[in-house]
C-alpha cells in the first residue's frame, strides 16, 4: 500500500490530527502529497466550512446581545434625565475581572450624565464598551437623596 492510500485510509477511518500531519511532514512526507490528498481536502474544507457556521452563529448573538444592552443602557440614562439626576458611574457585574477599558470607566467614578466613556468602538455615553460586557451604569444615590428632599425629584413614567 502506497504512503497517500495509507493516509486516506488512515484519514478515513480516524480522522487526520495536526499532529499526525506534522508527524508526517517531520518524518519527511512531502507537503503537496499530503495537500493533493482529495479525501484530506475535502475533510478540511468540511471543518472550515462548519467553523465559519459556528463562526456566524456566534457573531450573530454576540452582535445582538451588544445591541440589546446598549439599548437598554441608554435607556436607563435617559431615565437618569428624566428623573432630574445629573450623575452616572459605570460598574461591572459578575465574577470576571473587568477588562482595561472597563476598569478605565469604573475608575473615574461619577460622572455628568453627558460625559463620553471609552469604548473599543469609540467614545459612549453608557456601557457597553464592547461585545460580551458585564457592566452597566448606576446613579448616585447621594443625589437621588437629595432630590427627593428638595422635592426636585421627577418619577419617570416611560415616556
Amino acid at each position: 500500500m502506497s504512503l497517500k492510500e495509507i493516509t486516506k485510509e488512515v484519514f478515513t477511518r480516524y480522522g487526520l490530527t495536526e499532529e499526525e500531519i506534522i508527524a508526517r511532514i517531520r518524518a519527511g512526507v512531502d507537503i503537496k502529497e499530503i495537500l493533493d490528498d482529495n479525501v484530506f481536502m475535502q475533510k478540511v474544507s468540511e471543518s472550515v466550512k462548519s467553523q465559519i457556521r459556528d463562526l456566524t452563529e456566534y457573531r450573530i448573538r454576540s452582535i445582538v446581545s451588544f445591541e440589546i444592552g446598549t439599548a437598554e443602557m441608554n435607556a436607563w440614562l435617559k431615565q437618569f434625565k428624566s428623573m432630574g439626576l445629573t450623575q452616572k458611574r459605570w460598574v461591572h457585574y459578575g465574577s470576571d475581572i473587568p477588562c482595561d477599558v472597563c476598569q478605565a470607566n469604573i475608575d473615574v467614578g461619577y460622572v455628568p450624565l453627558d460625559y463620553k466613556f471609552e469604548g473599543v468602538f469609540g467614545p459612549i455615553e453608557a456601557p457597553l464598551a464592547h461585545p460580551h460586557g458585564h457592566c452597566g451604569i448606576v446613579y448616585n444615590e447621594e443625589e437621588l437623596k437629595k432630590l427627593i428632599r428638595d422635592g426636585k425629584f421627577k418619577v419617570w413614567t416611560g415616556e
